[in-house]
């Protein structure tokens, strides 16, 4: 405890992050590294995943040693995505980590892909941050622990539901679970784009995106305003 308060001293309310999982003080967040987290290839693009902090190493180690980035932007995507829809994560999102040159010359495919990646995120911004994970579509860290289509997060007052579907129907329509919390659902529209159909069904609800209009390979973002919450 001593160590924490002289800790917080410089800057006050500073969140203590330690590398190892469990429950180690002084630390106010406890997570750990990984080189194998974030799958090459998973089956489906939903990857299993962690409710703590997790810095994932994109390239040979932390630091540069001749080598080049592991993964490409819509992988890191799509990680970051599954890691935010967690149920109980308090990870604040994801550390991608590698290390550069004395120079300041990263290792190969590095600043391309982070570019990227930092593209498809702000592009999805308004589903990732100030979201929460999905009380309606709940998220478990194992892939299987996941909706068969994706993932979901709620805004941070519960108004909105943001679907991400990561793995899409083959027609037009997306049939989906009751919510787990009861939730009533008003309307669906796309991120980008217009409303889109939404009918109630015995086993949950029907999406329908209009003539025309294709999933997204990477991700489609529905919101689904809320009605009521029991």
């Amino acid at each position: 405890m001593a160590v924490q308060k002289i800790m917080e001293r410089y800057p006050p309310g500073a969140a203590i992050w330690l590398n190892g999982f469990g429950n180690h003080p002084p630390a106010t967040l406890v997570g750990g590294e990984s080189w194998g987290l974030l799958d090459n290839n998973p089956s489906p693009h939903i990857y299993r995943t962690t409710a703590a902090q997790t810095a994932v190493v994109i390239s040979n180690g932390w630091w540069a040693e001749g080598g080049k980035v592991k993964f490409n932007a819509r992988q890191l995507y799509r990680y970051l995505v599954c890691s935010v829809a967690t149920k109980g994560q308090h990870n604040g999102g994801v550390a991608y980590t590698t290390g550069l040159y004395s120079n300041n010359q990263w290792e190969t495919g590095v600043p391309q892909v982070a570019q990227a990646f930092g593209n498809l995120v702000r592009s999805n911004a308004k589903a990732i941050f100030n979201t929460r994970p999905s009380k309606a579509y709940v998220s478990g860290q194992a892939a299987a622990a996941k909706p068969a289509w994706g993932v979901a997060v709620d805004s941070r007052h519960r108004h909105i539901v943001y679907l991400h579907v990561l793995m899409p129907p083959r027609g037009q329509t997306l049939n989906i679970a009751r919510p787990a919390d009861g939730a009533v659902f008003a309307s669906a529209k796309l991120l980008h784009g217009g409303p889109i159909a939404l009918a109630k069904t015995a086993s949950g609800y029907a999406i329908t995106l209009p003539t025309g209009v294709r999933w997204s390979h990477l991700d489609t973002i529905i919101a689904l305003k809320v009605k009521r919450m029991n």
